[in-house]
């Protein structure tokens, strides 16, 4: 118990620090080019939402993580762990790609961008455009510090794909920004 406390603390202290104003990027994080070794050992943690999880065990949807990006199950539901590959004041970038498949359709995203400014997580959809997939909001689940939701274009792309019946500011996922592996 006090060693989960003491890594929410760490993940709080020198990630994304969420207020009632969104999220606000840390004086560790305002470094405008951080060193080769913190490159390295940082990441994202984003959780599927157990309701989604579930949704998405009874539709047949599989997810697969790849391009640096690894899955994982973490407190009963899929993780998907993504590199940060730079942080700047006012965005976050990620390495790899996470895709959602039923039958022979599929949802890919790559590369997430996360736009503390706007609130917004931006990625590169089925190898197409970049678009603004989730919303970004505080959160105090144990499942991360943030809560995901889907933009209207997020839940397009997944409903189009995959036959799922998603709306715009539909939970989605948690996440923490964390240093460290």
């Amino acid at each position: 118990m006090i060693k989960t406390f003491s890594k929410i603390m760490a993940v709080i202290m020198t990630a994304l620090v969420t207020t009632s104003t969104g999220l606000v990027a840390t004086s560790a994080q305002a470094a405008d080019k951080p060193s080769q070794s913190e490159l390295r050992h940082t990441h994202t943690r984003v959780v599927i939402a157990p309701p989604v999880a579930r949704q998405f065990e009874r539709d047949g949807v599989n997810i697969r993580a790849y391009g640096g990006a690894f899955a994982y199950l973490h407190a009963g539901s899929t993780a998907v762990h993504f590199p940060i590959v730079r942080r700047t004041r006012n965005s976050v970038r990620h390495d790899g790609t996470v895709a959602f498949r039923k039958g022979g359709e599929r949802v890919s995203l790559r590369n997430l961008r996360i736009n503390t400014n706007r609130g917004l997580v931006n990625a590169v959809v089925n190898g197409g455009d970049r678009d603004a997939v989730l919303r970004l909001t505080p959160s105090k689940s144990q499942l991360g510090d943030t809560r995901l939701t889907f933009t209207f274009a997020g839940a397009r792309a997944f409903n189009q794909a995959l036959g799922t019946r998603f709306l715009r500011g539909d939970k989605f996922a948690f996440a923490n920004v964390a240093a460290g592996s």
